[in-house]
């Protein structure tokens, strides 16, 4: 069921109020082991502010370094198109001709490989490879430009809340975002966006979310003003936000 501004706004506050338990214990994380991750783990700290203040030896630093190196040459290895498809189970069963059907696929699969390595995928997913290591990570996919056709952002921690759906599966995704008033229709297109005149500079709050809707089987995407007015409202097949998790 396709929600309101004021219930995603409502539902985003409760969020936020699970999320700030494990807070602290991610923030040691951060301080201890990726002290330069993010400036708004440290609220006493401003940016260009000395971080590594309390730590005595780089140890934790480098097991970081080293295991952000092994994850990501191992799942998604940097330059190397390893996006690629082949007919399954079904097809063989069904009698169809799978050599034609696997070279639709590799067309398929290159043109894919062709709009990663156009992309700062990479460069994304590092980041997200650090974000992992406390036991959460997120990556956003959105709709980029012509010469970049795919957008890829990792949400830290500190901006990301989630919500658990059926079988323990994240159904709920919410983002707080502060941006200049002039940026909104840049990051997202079609945005509905007005200010006063003179405020071009000035930063506003909105919350970014995205849920599954079981009824329709379907992906909403939505930007909401604090004051309770959608910015952007879209469709999708898929949940542009990827998350990984362990305990």
């Amino acid at each position: 069921m396709k929600r309101s501004a004021e219930e995603i706004l409502k539902r985003h506050e409760k969020a936020n109020e699970e999320h700030s338990r494990f807070r602290e214990m991610y923030e040691d994380v951060f301080e201890y082991g990726m002290p330069g991750r993010y400036k708004t783990v440290n609220k006493n700290k401003t940016s260009g502010t000395k971080n590594r203040d309390n730590l005595f030896a780089s140890v934790f630093e480098q097991a970081c370094d080293k295991f952000v190196q092994s994850f990501q040459s191992l799942i998604c290895p940097v330059n190397v198109d390893w996006i690629d498809f082949e007919a399954g189970h079904m097809f063989t069963q069904e009698g169809q001709n799978v050599s034609e059907v696997n070279k639709e696929l590799s067309k398929i699969a290159n043109i894919c490989n062709i709009y990663k390595g156009a992309s700062n995928f990479d460069t994304a997913f590092t980041e997200m490879s650090y974000d992992i290591i406390p036991g959460t990570a997120c990556l956003c996919a959105l709709e980029g430009t012509p010469d970049k056709p795919l957008r890829f952002s990792t949400i830290p921690f500190v901006d990301l809340k989630m919500e658990e759906g059926i079988d323990g599966e994240i159904d709920t995704y919410y983002r707080s975002i502060k941006i200049k008033n002039c940026l909104v229709e840049q990051q997202w297109q079609g945005a509905k966006h007005t200010y006063e005149n003179g405020k071009d500079d000035e930063e506003v709050e909105l919350v970014e979310c995205t849920y599954y809707d079981y009824d329709i089987r379907k992906w909403h995407y939505a930007v909401v003003s604090k004051k309770g007015k959608f910015i952007v409202e879209r469709v999708y097949k898929c949940s542009p936000f990827i998350d990984l998790r362990w305990s």
